[in-house]
């Protein structure tokens, strides 16, 4: 009962100081499959449109052969603020990462969210389920939402207050620091040595 959490290590990219990012840019990253409720982004991001806000969705993840990733196909084909990149190299995952302002995570039985913390890292600002561990993640309230009318409500809320979505891709690289390789490798260590016989 008393046995500590380590964080599984990141590796946290940090994007240039100088990226010109899309405003309404948002991008949703990781495998295409059902428990990451890629539609629910979908829905989300078409609803935020609906309000009168030009949003874009970049889906990076690989569409393959699997049902549930031809659904996701069927669902954006044709649609064009949906550009899906597929599976991308890191160098290229980073350049689309920097290119945008917002992500998007709709997985709500996440045990921890590789990858919410690398997008936080390349200062993309996530919006993200209240429970799982993505919440565990981004620690900003305004972040969180238990159904999608409210990640609608806070994703309007964040758009209409740019210095708001500045001051947060400032802060929430550094936030994600604590998951880094090094701090991974160093809580293990600590541990390990109070183990009892050492």
């Amino acid at each position: 009962p008393r046995s500590p959490v380590i964080y599984p290590p990141v590796i946290l990219p940090r994007a240039e100081k100088e990226t010109v990012r899309d405003p309404l840019g948002f991008v949703c990253l990781g495998r295409v499959v059902p428990e990451k409720e890629i539609e629910r982004v979908i829905e989300i991001i078409e609803a935020v449109r609906e309000n009168g806000v030009p949003a874009t969705l970049r889906l990076i993840g690989s569409l393959d052969d699997s049902p549930y990733a031809q659904k996701i196909a069927r669902m954006v084909d044709g649609v064009d603020w949906i550009p899906t990149e597929g599976f991308l190299s890191l160098e290229r995952k980073q350049e689309f990462l920097a290119s945008q302002t917002f992500a998007l995570h709709a997985c709500r039985i996440e045990a921890f969210g590789i990858a919410v913390a690398e997008m936080a890292s390349m200062g993309c600002v996530p919006i993200v389920p209240s429970t799982g561990g993505a919440r565990e993640i981004v620690g900003h309230e305004e972040l969180h939402f238990q159904s999608n009318e409210e990640a609608v409500s806070k994703i309007l809320a964040l758009v209409r207050n740019p210095d708001r979505v500045e001051q947060l891709r400032r802060e929430l690289p550094a936030q994600m620091d604590r998951f880094g390789p090094e701090v991974f490798m160093k809580e293990l260590r600590e541990h390990v040595l109070e183990f009892p016989g050492f």
